[in-house]
């Protein structure tokens, strides 16, 4: 049972199990998604990549600044995490020296995807993140969505999709992993992640 609580900060909300793992979905619709994609956009179009190397996952993040709407945006999505995490704790981005290693845009432009990938840290998972986010800003018709993989016994592999919608966020344990189908549109598809660390509140 959801706390009622969950419903000031997301419309819609569901908490959803695969495989043992809980994932949250629902929307914000208070977010403001044209200025985000604005800056995102000029970000995407002056190269501002995290990693210049076209052979690296991390050449498709785009660096963005942490103003204002990103701010409430963490803010909003830890807030849903808390209202059905354990008492005592709580999200906070994970990053130790660059705020873009904890959140950052991925902009897909037309027969562009994702690989699979997870953001665990696979040497030391207790050193976080434990919590990522995917929050889509802008997903032009045909523009791909968000799918899980998962092994729900040693011989089956298994894939769960999740409907890319603007404005709907997505909660769930960095450990899973997933990607993104390809961009089959004439538009660009943006979505910005975020990575948390769960701390004691």
């Amino acid at each position: 049972m959801l706390k009622e609580e969950v419903y000031k900060y997301g419309e819609n909300m569901k908490i959803k199990t695969l495989y043992s793992c809980d994932y949250f979905t629902g929307e914000f619709s208070d977010v403001n998604r044209k200025e985000i994609g604005k800056i995102v956009l000029q970000n995407y179009f002056s190269g501002n990549n995290m990693d210049p190397d076209p052979s690296s996952i991390r050449n498709e993040d785009i660096r963005i600044p942490f103003d204002d709407n990103i701010r409430d945006l963490a803010s909003k999505l830890a807030n849903i995490w808390a209202s059905a995490a354990p008492t005592g704790k709580k999200l906070e981005l994970a990053y130790r020296n660059d705020p873009n290693e904890a959140f950052w845009a991925v902009v897909h432009a037309k027969g562009e995807s994702t690989n699979l990938h997870s953001h665990e840290n696979q040497q030391n998972y207790q050193s976080g993140p434990h919590v990522s986010a995917a929050f889509w800003v802008q997903v032009p018709e045909n523009s791909g969505n968000f799918v899980f993989r998962y092994k729900p016994n040693p011989y089956i592999v298994a894939n769960e999709v999740i409907l890319s919608k603007p404005g709907h966020f997505l909660l769930f344990d960095s450990a899973m992993e997933h990607f993104v189908t390809k961009n089959c549109s004439d538009g660009h598809r943006i979505v910005i992640s975020m990575n948390f660390n769960i701390v004691e509140s």
